[in-house]
């Protein structure tokens, strides 16, 4: 006689009694539970760090463009000023060669220098001073604005207008490690929190170094009702100092002229039309 084998998968007695199992051994359920986390965890990993590298990827992207143009820009200016040098040297040659010729050689060679010399292009060095600006590190009156407190780019120009004006015959601005001959093309704007010299970003303290007579560039810019008063009223801070040697640098930008020309024609002047 064949026996049937009784099916234990469909009766609930075997199901109650596999559940009362697992809640007498804990440590069971705790394992299976750890494994579950495990898988979940292991399955989840591939796209947190799919997701990691594409958001570097692009980041360091963007940061790498930003370095590369920085570069590009930055080999450009030296390649342009390397130019810029190459020329003064062959203009250099050309002061020798002059220099061997004869009366009207010496003649034109003295013309030159001195025009460049006025032109900025030259290092030179001479007796003057040098002005030092700085901004007030106290606090400002409650409710007054700090536009005021500051040095502005219209200081600087007021400033170097009058030592033009008192006879000083050379120039420059310096600002930290940055220095900037003043010359006929100099622009000195304004740029946000900085102030444009040259198109070369400065900012406070800055020196004015002038070259000429140092006490009438002095007499220039202090007492009642000179340049310096109204800094002073703001708390913007100088000082004058009186020097035998003062070195400028030469103007290390370009000189370019588009429009004008010798006006050989007429030596002794248009009537400005």
């Amino acid at each position: 006689m064949i026996s049937k084998k009784e099916n234990t998968n469909d009766n609930p007695g075997t199901k109650i009694r596999d559940v009362d199992y697992l809640w007498q051994h804990p440590e069971i359920v705790v394992i299976i539970l750890i494994l579950a986390f495990l898988i979940g965890l292991i399955l989840s990993l591939p796209f947190k760090v799919l997701k990691e590298k594409e958001t570097k990827s692009f980041i360091l992207g963007s940061r790498q463009d930003l370095i590369n143009q920085v570069l590009a820009l930055s080999k450009e200016k030296d390649e342009l000023k390397d130019a810029l040098m190459k020329e003064r040297e062959q203009l250099g040659s050309l002061e020798q060669s002059l220099g061997k010729k004869e009366k009207e050689g010496k003649l034109l060679l003295q013309r030159f220098r001195d025009a460049s010399l006025l032109a900025g292009v030259r290092a030179v060095s001479g007796k003057g001073i040098i002005l030092r600006l700085e901004e007030s590190d106290e606090n400002i009156p409650a409710g007054e604005e700090i536009a005021p407190y500051l040095i502005h780019h219209e200081d600087l120009l007021n400033i170097t207008n009058e030592l033009w004006a008192a006879g000083a015959e050379a120039m420059a601005i310096r600002s930290h490690e940055t220095i900037e001959r003043i010359v006929v093309s100099t622009a000195i704007r304004c740029a946000g929190p900085v102030v444009n010299i040259n198109n070369q970003p400065m900012s406070p303290p800055f020196e004015i170094l002038a070259i000429g007579d140092p006490k009438g560039l002095r007499q220039a810019l202090e007492g009642p009702g000179r340049v310096l008063q109204p800094l002073a009223f703001f708390r913007i801070s100088y000082s004058i100092k009186e020097s035998d040697s003062i070195t400028l640098p030469p103007y290390s930008g370009a000189i370019s002229t588009q429009f004008i020309t010798p006006a050989e024609d007429n030596p002794d002047g248009g009537d400005g039309q």
